[in-house]
């Protein structure tokens, strides 16, 4: 079999237990695993076509703080990559990022901040941020006390006001899976 069905096969097995209605205590260990697939190129590409990004962004509006963190985490991871970030955008999964980020929950703050980041590297992700309000949302968490969300918003805010250029290079520059 080839590397990519055995990842399709995989994200599909460790994906299940995201499923609406399924227990708290299949879903966190089911994020954990889809956290270190999402690192391999030929899962996160997998997992792109698959139902796993929908199943993650149900868990941003649904989940409970640790599940929201992980699936923010998990779509940041995939959307490192082009065509993973072009499902995740198309997912919808923005505007429940930036809902994320008034919450007082500092890890899913910076989960959401970091996959927001990632998917400024595209020209559609830019847009869709800006739509919606996560420009305004992210520098308001400028002003924390918190130096990790200080940090990641500094970051994420930086990739966003970048010209387009410099977002082609950084694109570029990014891992992309192989042949």
């Amino acid at each position: 079999r080839s590397v990519m069905s055995v990842s399709q096969s995989v994200s599909q097995s460790v994906s299940a237990p995201l499923a609406e209605g399924t227990d708290r205590s299949l879903q966190e260990p089911a994020c954990a695993a889809l956290r270190l697939l999402a690192l391999s190129a030929a899962a996160a590409a997998s997992m792109g076509t698959l139902d796993v990004v929908d199943s993650l962004v149900r868990l941003l509006t649904r989940g409970d703080a640790q599940l929201r963190e992980g699936a923010a985490a998990i779509l940041g991871t995939l959307a490192l990559q082009p065509a993973p970030r072009d499902r995740v955008l198309a997912s919808g999964a923005v505007a429940a990022l930036v809902r994320l980020l008034p919450l007082r929950h500092e890890p899913t703050q910076e989960a959401a901040m970091r996959a927001l980041k990632s998917l400024a590297v595209s020209a559609d992700g830019v847009e869709q941020i800006t739509k919606a309000g996560g420009m305004q949302a992210l520098v308001r968490l400028l002003q924390s006390r918190s130096a990790v969300l200080h940090g990641a918003a500094a970051a994420a805010l930086e990739v966003l006001t970048m010209d387009a250029h410099r977002r082609e290079e950084l694109q570029r520059s990014l891992p992309q899976p192989p042949e």
